[in-house]
């Protein structure tokens, strides 16, 4: 990734469907060590101003 961090790639329904229903894991930018594919993510989710692709439920 841009950041240089690491990040997985599910592929298998099954494994995909554990994934999403995993608390573990998320969609939040601002969620720690979340991978960033370019400069401005962050920024912008620590602007407060989060888009429908970046929340978790229930807010999703």
């Amino acid at each position: 990734m841009w950041d240089d961090s690491l990040v997985w790639l599910v592929t298998r329904h099954g494994d995909v469907s554990k994934v999403l229903r995993d608390p573990r894991f998320s969609k939040v930018r601002t969620h720690p060590g979340f991978p960033e594919t370019g400069p401005g993510g962050k920024a912008a989710a620590h602007a407060g101003k989060p888009t429908f692709v970046d929340m978790d439920p229930p807010e999703h």
